[in-house]
């Protein structure tokens, strides 16, 4: 299996989903939506964003969260609700010490 970005967990596979989650901090912003990357939900009061089938990402506590599909080639990205319970702790979860 390849590298993985900083901050990135192996894959995990949700009920019909297998994805990967990283969570970027120290600054990093996301890019601002545009065509390719649009608001597709608020969960629980968090803009989501992504696109159609691969990715998804929000802030929260400073950190930008990613999902992406993967690693197999016919895995989706969870749609928003589907995330809730993901929004929520890197909502209320401490961050880890640096």
């Amino acid at each position: 299996m390849g590298a993985y970005a900083p901050g990135a967990c192996p894959p995990a596979e949700m009920e019909q989903h297998s994805i990967v989650v990283a969570a970027l901090g120290d600054g990093c912003r996301a890019e601002a939506p545009g065509e390719r990357w649009r608001e597709l939900a608020a969960v629980d009061g968090v803009s989501v964003y992504g696109d159609e089938n691969l990715w998804r990402f929000w802030q929260a506590q400073g950190f930008v969260f990613w999902v992406q599909a993967g690693p197999r080639s016919d895995s989706m990205a969870p749609a928003p609700a589907e995330l809730r319970e993901l929004l929520r702790a890197s909502k209320t979860l401490a961050p880890p010490s640096r």
